[in-house]
């Protein structure tokens, strides 16, 4: 039970506080206090989705690092079959051959690859960004709802909304 002389209390503020009195005395309509407990709410779902954004970047950053790992393992096995190939050539134009051979493909995959990581990169930036964006639409719905409902919506008196 919560006691109703509690002057830090937000349920009973307005009617606590001098300067909301000092509104009602004049006829004008005191500010509202915010809901603290759909303020609380909001700001757990906050958490929530700031949690779940931040997983799915470990997860990205994780799938890049082991994919990246796979690509320069077999990019040092790849070398090295180069390097025992040209070493066993027959003649310096077999050698200059398996070389310009190798570093072609190199190339080849080294741009296959960047664009295979970018991508990975794009797409886990993409559900950070969806899974920040939905959080924030939903509060900023539930916050202009909550304010129209209760009367407040920027409006001082019930005559600002009137034509």
């Amino acid at each position: 039970m919560q006691n109703k002389n509690n002057p830090f209390s937000f349920e009973n503020f307005g009617q606590q506080n001098p300067f909301f009195k000092m509104f009602q005395a004049q006829g004008q309509q005191a500010p509202r206090m915010p809901d603290m407990g759909k303020m609380r709410e909001q700001a757990a779902r906050s958490m929530e989705a700031m949690t779940q954004a931040s997983q799915v970047a470990a997860e990205g950053w994780q799938a890049m690092a082991r994919r990246t790992a796979e690509v320069m393992q077999r990019t040092a096995q790849n070398s090295m079959e180069c390097f025992r190939d040209a070493c066993s050539s027959k003649s310096m134009e077999d050698a200059q051959r398996i070389q310009s051979s190798f570093v072609s493909e190199m190339m080849h995959n080294c741009c296959g690859n960047a664009r295979e990581v970018t991508e990975m990169a794009s797409k886990a930036a993409m559900e950070i960004v969806d899974i920040c964006n939905k959080n924030m639409s939903d509060a900023v719905c539930e916050w202009t709802n909550c304010t129209t409902q209760h009367g407040t919506g920027g409006k001082s008196n019930g005559n600002a909304g009137k034509k």
